[in-house]
């Protein structure tokens, strides 16, 4: 479908594109693309190969050490605390985790769960039935799976008496962290991605050459209830 995009737009003209690719087939196009003078700024995630002008992302591993400390602060040394990761061959998401696993750790916790579990609420509920009650803290590595743990723990009648932190964002997180069932949430910079990819695609376009395999990599943004509160303007970008 994505391959379909790209062809329409082409179509109409479009001289330059930024892409979250969706696989790795999409750089084998994007290649022949840019030998044709079409660059593309690959955003929020990256695939093999070197077709892109530029890949702007979250710095994923950062996320996941952020998420660890997070749970480190709240827990102490010697706090158990579970991994729910989301699927296998997920660059993100694996970035995530291992950044998590590793700030976790060295703090310190206990990781004594830590299994793919994906992002569907019955499977999740089922494990967390068995696991709760040795289990003092939870990260999920997407927006997806943040979700699904969510209602999980809110069928089981648990939420809130873990501490629990996820990712991404949204209304119905932002709650979750107001009422205090969520504890903290780690988020991207989308509109900073977009800004920073139409630059990258305007240098291209002017013909400045990229360094190879050029990377532009944004802190994530950790979210709680108090940054929450603090906020006053609505239409602040997450």
């Amino acid at each position: 479908m994505q391959l379909q995009l790209i062809d329409r737009v082409l179509a109409q003209g479009c001289k330059a594109l930024i892409i979250a690719p969706a696989g790795d087939a999409i750089d084998t196009r994007i290649v022949v693309l840019r030998d044709e003078g079409i660059p593309t700024v690959y955003v929020d995630r990256g695939v093999a190969g070197d077709g892109a002008y530029a890949l702007v992302a979250t710095d994923n591993f950062l996320a996941g050490q952020l998420a660890g400390q997070q749970l480190a602060e709240r827990l102490g040394q010697g706090g158990r605390v579970g991994l729910l990761r989301l699927r296998p061959g997920l660059q993100s998401t694996e970035e995530h985790e291992r950044g998590f696993l590793l700030a976790a750790q060295a703090s310190g916790l206990q990781v004594v769960f830590d299994t793919y579990l994906g992002d569907d609420r019955q499977r999740i509920a089922e494990a967390l039935s068995e696991q709760l009650p040795r289990i003092d803290g939870l990260f999920s590595p997407n927006g997806t799976n943040s979700r699904a743990t969510l209602a999980a723990l809110c069928q089981l009648g648990k939420a809130g008496t873990v501490d629990f932190v996820g990712f991404d964002g949204g209304e119905l997180l932002f709650d979750a962290v107001r009422q205090g069932q969520i504890h903290a949430l780690l988020l991207q910079q989308p509109q900073a991605m977009g800004d920073h990819a139409v630059r990258l695609v305007h240098r291209a376009l002017s013909g400045e050459r990229a360094i190879p395999r050029l990377q532009l990599l944004l802190e994530p943004r950790v979210m709680t209830a108090r940054e929450l509160a603090d906020m006053t303007a609505p239409q602040q970008p997450w």
